[in-house]
């Protein structure tokens, strides 16, 4: 069943789990493979945030 579940993660995400998470059972495996997608996730809307990707309008010229 692991193997499966492996199989069909992303590479990247496999990669990074194993290198940094070193997961056993398939239950270690699930959730440490939630919380790095939601880690992406997260760093993903920020760096676009931050990129201008996200922003508010804005009217241009001086304002007090």
């Amino acid at each position: 069943m692991i193997e499966t579940f492996m199989d069909g993660l992303p590479t990247g995400l496999y990669q990074k789990v194993l290198e940094l998470d070193r997961p056993t059972t398939y239950d270690q495996w699930k959730q440490v493979a939630i919380n790095r997608q939601q880690d992406y996730i997260h760093m993903k809307a920020r760096l676009k945030a931050h990129q201008g990707g996200v922003t508010t309008p804005r009217q241009r010229g001086w304002m007090p």
